[in-house]
């Protein structure tokens, strides 16, 4: 914001900042530093609201269980690589989350109009920019850990910008969920382990059962988004079967995966100690249980029930391979 701005009234420019009315009062005149400070709060404000904080605890716990799951401990230096490592994809899921909402502009003023661009806050071009330098950001730290991890981290950035940008690949029924259950599922956690040593057929393995089950958990972001979806022409599997029938076409993928735990075991893909991991089972089931009930219902986060009982699972699967690990 240029100096010259701030020789018009302070409610004027607190107004221009979007600041209630209660607050304007508090600065007055040329109060150039207070008005800094609200612009600054305003700004993190949405930025926050732009990376979508809720979403950004699994890529940290992921990445950072990749970590101890190479190391086969949690030290001080474990750690320490572990948190840069869920640090670095948060900025890049960030970047993903915001780069996503930049595609989606259209979309989301008529299933999320409170998201920040549809609603007027934050220009579509400054989303596109802090997206892109979020992409660079992530990818530049990622070369201080190995050139492995950069692999990884590369590879996660590529599938999240095609999967929003042309191609455009959520425009197609199962390729975007596999697209997500690639990124998401599987680079994550591999990533966190590569930091460390070079992925084996365990770490892909346990990943790889987290990558199945989102190939049908991803749809769970879709229930609630059929009217903008079905109007741009993105065809989810929603769209094109309509909120029942894809429940039974899905269901499978949040139960049978954990089960292939101990199938991996016998053939000595998963270690002895991973065979819980298999109990996941059990809150796929639930999950499974709530789509049935009302696959479209509100819940404790931005999207629906079924969606927020997806994401824990998410979150919970690497944390207790950690725990697993660890014991």
């Amino acid at each position: 914001m240029h100096e010259g701005v701030f020789v018009r009234s302070g409610s004027a420019v607190l107004t221009d900042l979007g600041v209630p009315v209660k607050f304007r009062e508090k600065f007055t005149g040329t109060d150039v530093s207070g008005l800094r400070a609200v612009a600054m709060k305003k700004h993190i404000g949405l930025l926050s609201e732009l990376s979508r904080p809720f979403t950004l605890i699994f890529p940290f716990t992921a990445s950072f269980a990749g970590v101890v799951l190479a190391a086969g401990r949690l030290d001080l230096k474990s750690a320490v690589l572990g948190a840069g490592a869920g640090g670095i994809f948060i900025i890049s899921h960030s970047a993903a989350n915001i780069f996503n909402q930049y595609y989606d502009r259209d979309i989301d003023a008529v299933n999320k109009p409170g998201r920040p661009i549809p609603r007027g806050d934050v220009p579509p071009a400054a989303a596109l920019a802090v997206s892109l330098a979020a992409y660079a950001a992530g990818l530049g730290l990622s070369l201080l850990v190995n050139i492995r991890f950069f692999a990884f981290v590369s590879a996660y950035s590529a599938l999240t910008i095609v999967y929003s940008a042309p191609p455009r690949l959520k425009r197609f029924p199962w390729l975007s969920n596999i697209t997500i259950a690639a990124a998401r599922g599987v680079l994550i956690l591999v990533a966190g382990y590569a930091a460390v040593a070079p992925p084996g057929a365990e770490i892909w393995t346990i990943a790889g059962v987290l990558g199945i089950y989102l190939v049908g958990a991803a749809s769970t972001k879709d229930f609630a988004e059929v009217e903008g979806d079905g109007r741009h022409g993105i065809r989810t599997l929603p769209v094109i079967y309509g909120a029942e029938r894809t429940v039974k076409i899905i269901w499978p993928f949040f139960i049978f995966p954990f089960l292939l735990i101990p199938v991996g075991r016998h053939f000595s893909l998963v270690p002895a100690g991973m065979v819980p991991l298999a109990a996941f089972a059990l809150p796929g089931a639930v999950t499974v249980y709530s789509m049935l009930r009302n696959p479209s219902g509100k819940a404790f986060t931005e999207n629906s029930l079924c969606w927020g009982l997806m994401y824990l699972t998410l979150i919970l699967y690497p944390i207790t391979a950690m725990i697993l690990e660890l014991l």
